[in-house]
């Protein structure tokens, strides 16, 4: 009995102590902390993404340990930048009260449609710069930019209605890190077919297989470099 206790004190207290720990540790390095969550994020949303993604007939498959690591490298600076973006926006933002509907609509509005659409951007040019290739930019943005916008619009809005509405501000960056292991998830999906990862076969991608979009056999699926991007 005493040791059911032990084990029912410890789930109760454990989660209390690291949450406590990690209040104190954001008060004095605010924006460290949210790099550090959002690299946290981005790490196990990728490596989930790879898992997920990984074909049966492949029997030694193994992490691109080089596309998680630039991911990482992305959403630890969206962490940086989402620091000083969350202030801006809720000193800036207030229609009425800080609180009402406009008020979060605008702010979602502003995220989705003008935050989101130059983020994704910029997240191509850093993966096709970073991958040797910033010469196919163009085509990477023509073949991946639309359905990658869309493919997040199922998953922030909502999300952003209730960060607006009920987190507070130095909780939004640790917040939007849990929701974005799915939209990371989705992102790096997005981002399949790295050619550093895939040197072996890159006389035969040199098709315009990189460049173009297939629609899969379901209606809520987009296929990218042969890799299945459920949106629904």
């Amino acid at each position: 009995m005493s040791a059911v206790i032990a084990l029912s004190r410890a789930f109760i207290y454990q989660p209390k102590r690291v949450w406590t720990s990690y209040l104190q540790i954001l008060e004095k390095k605010p924006v460290q902390t949210k790099i550090s969550t959002s690299i946290a994020a981005a790490f196990l949303g990728d490596t989930i993404a790879q898992r997920l993604s990984k074909r049966k007939e492949d029997v030694k498959w193994r992490p691109d340990w080089g596309r998680t690591a630039r991911l990482c490298a992305f959403n630890g600076a969206m962490g940086l930048f989402g620091h000083y973006y969350y202030a801006i926006l809720d000193k800036t933002v207030v229609i009425g009260t800080a609180k009402s509907a406009v008020t979060v609509l605008a702010k979602v509005g502003i995220d989705q449609f003008i935050f989101a659409p130059v983020c994704t951007m910029l997240f191509y040019l850093f993966k096709v710069s970073t991958e040797g290739r910033p010469s196919e930019f163009i085509g990477e943005m023509q073949a991946k930019y639309v359905p990658t916008l869309v493919a997040g619009w199922k998953l922030w809005p909502a999300a952003h209605v209730v960060n607006f509405l009920f987190i507070p501000n130095q909780h939004r960056i640790l917040y939007t890190n849990i929701i974005s292991v799915a939209g990371t998830y989705i992102l790096s999906m997005a981002a399949s077919g790295d050619h550093t990862a895939q040197k072996k076969d890159s006389k035969k991608k040199k098709t315009k297989k990189s460049e173009r979009i297939l629609e899969a056999d379901g209606p809520n699926e987009v296929l990218f470099d042969g890799v299945t991007v459920k949106i629904d």
